[in-house]
């Protein structure tokens, strides 16, 4: 009988992670000289649908019918609050599909960019629609991008306390699942009553829209309000345990790294008193983590898909406590800018992965942690002459000082993993220091912007400021700021590519197929194949993230979609 022998287990290649982004886009609505008025956000959103449904098969969501499933892969919500749905503008939220190469992602958001802008041009309302790939209006309201990567959530005996921690909230969810439920039933039971009772009183049984017309907004506000309160058991227990055990190697290190990070992929805002900053998405930033926006926090690392996937309308939502056992899981970044660059959205996402790649490998020699990670955030926000420094455990630094550092320590770290390394490392790690280098030669020589025009969205934005007389008002500097971001051919970004071609990243051929077609290296890839094969079928189609349902009743089938992870 013959020996055996053991062999180590295989490495993971490095920028070999599932990675997407969602994007949350605003539509600017001018009305035509003779329309009456502004056509309402679900009006418009509906549009855009029904024109992306023209170019490509959608499907609606499994739990929400008003998104919309595509075939190349991704997706679009309305993010707006249904009592809001009459109001003109609005935010349209853009979902890649999940990819594993940060040039990938690249083309499949500018395909999702193209996407959206075709659309606003042939969406057929009687009023001009424009998108704007921004992070904040005029107004201060803050909204923009998240990043989502696949990460190790613990190791070790962490990873066992995690798992634990996980089961014994399993019954506190289902007591927060059931009671929510009562809640929600009730509510319909007694609306329904009333309305049915009020009906017979005045002999209007006969008024069918009355009947069905939705619920009042303090009824639904109150409704709102009790199912958070039960929600709050559930929502303590999951903040300690991500605060105390999920992914904590990571958001040590990340927070100094994502800091930083705006000097080169901060989309830049000028704000209410003529004041600019490398990042208004950082500014809003409050907390280190958090649930994300359930008691109005908007954190750095954001674990509110966790508390949406445990509290899901299935009713076998406890299973979702299943998924979240696994030791690969979604690592979601709040702090993230939304770029129109092409070189400052491949670096964001393509710096962080190598960066992921070397924490969760242990060799973080020369890496800084920041002390105080929200104040230090706003501290580099607020200098875009890149001047300031920041407490950090390797002393005081500038944020291009605590870039170059990350730099040099994954240089050291693709050296010793040559053989784990595809080609694109090289190209992640070449273009991040072309990137600094022109950040360094602005911070060096504040006339010095030409190598930073076209590839880092902040000191473009700055350059366009700059051209302008400084008697220039407000309103008038206000109008660059937020045309910059403008998804037309009249936006300015857009000028500046025509007179720069070379910024561009990607080819027209690659985008134009990330627009119909769906990656094949991940879950996307069937999920899209499933969408394009039924959704014309004689079966309804409901799509999530995870599954896809064809049918309903005996004949319904429910294909799942997720890999396995270790």
């Amino acid at each position: 009988m013959g020996t055996s022998t053991l062999r180590p287990p295989a490495r993971r290649p490095l920028l070999n992670r599932l990675i997407g982004l969602e994007t949350e886009y605003a539509t600017l609505v001018r009305p035509h000289a003779d329309a009456s008025a502004l056509p309402s956000r679900k009006t418009v959103y509906d549009a855009i649908c029904d024109a992306i449904a023209r170019r490509q098969p959608t499907a609606p969501g499994r739990f929400d019918a008003t998104q919309r499933f595509l075939a190349s892969g991704g997706a679009i919500t309305a993010e707006t609050h249904v009592n809001d749905y009459d109001l003109p503008g609005g935010l349209i939220e853009g979902a890649t599909p999940e990819v594993r190469s940060p040039q990938t992602l690249l083309v499949c958001q500018r395909a999702q960019d193209r996407m959206l802008q075709d659309a606003a041009d042939d969406c057929g309302l009687d009023a001009e629609v424009r998108i704007l790939k921004n992070s904040c209006d005029r107004f201060e309201r803050t909204y923009g991008c998240q990043e989502n990567y696949e990460a190790t959530v613990a190791e070790g005996w962490t990873l066992a306390m995690y798992r634990a921690a996980m089961l014994a909230m399993l019954p506190l969810q289902i007591m927060c699942w059931g009671s929510c439920h009562a809640v929600i039933y009730l509510a319909v039971l007694l609306l329904g009553v009333w309305r049915v009772g009020w009906s017979l009183v005045r002999l209007r049984l006969y008024d069918v829209e009355w009947l069905m017309r939705p619920p009042p907004r303090w009824a639904l506000d109150g409704v709102v309000g009790l199912v958070r309160v039960l929600r709050i058991p559930l929502v303590v227990w999951l903040s300690l345990l991500t605060r105390c055990l999920a992914f904590r190697k990571q958001r040590k290190v990340l927070a100094a790294f994502l800091a930083s990070r705006l000097v080169i992929t901060g989309s830049g805002h000028l704000d209410g008193r003529g004041k600019y900053w490398l990042s208004a998405k950082a500014m809003a930033i409050d907390c280190h983590t958090a649930m994300g926006s359930y008691r109005g926090e908007r954190p750095m690392f954001v674990f509110r898909h966790w508390l949406e996937q445990i509290c899901g309308p299935t009713l076998f939502s406890p299973c979702a406590v299943g998924q979240l056992l696994r030791k690969r899981q979604r690592l979601q970044i709040g702090l993230s800018d939304s770029n129109i660059a092409d070189l400052a959205e491949y670096l964001k996402v393509g710096t962080t992965s190598l960066v992921l790649d070397m924490i969760e490998s242990g060799q973080l020699q020369g890496v800084p942690v920041l002390h105080r990670p929200v104040a230090s955030l706003h501290r580099i926000a607020s200098d875009w002459n890149l001047v300031s420094r920041v407490p950090t455990s390797l002393g005081p630094l500038s944020a291009l000082e605590i870039q170059y550092s990350f730099l040099h320590a994954c240089r050291r770290f693709v050296a010793a993993r040559q053989e784990d390394a595809p080609a694109e490392v090289a190209v992640v790690l070449q273009r991040w220091e072309e990137s600094l280098d022109a950040a360094q030669a602005f911070r060096d020589r504040a006339d010095d912007m030409q190598p930073a025009i076209g590839k880092i969205d902040w000191l473009t934005k700055r350059w366009m400021l700059d051209q302008m007389s400084p008697q220039a008002p407000w309103a008038v500097r206000k109008k660059v700021d937020l045309r910059y971001h403008e998804l037309s051919d009249e936006g300015y970004f857009e000028r500046v590519v025509e007179a720069m071609p070379a910024t561009i990243l990607t080819s027209e051929a690659s985008v134009e197929r990330a627009g119909r077609m769906p990656p094949g290296d991940s879950r996307a890839g069937r999920r899209g194949h499933l969408i394009r094969e039924f959704f014309d079928g004689d079966q309804p189609l409901r799509v999530s993230w995870s599954h896809v349902v064809i049918g309903q009743g005996r004949t319904r089938r429910v294909v799942a979609l997720d890999e396995k992870n270790g």
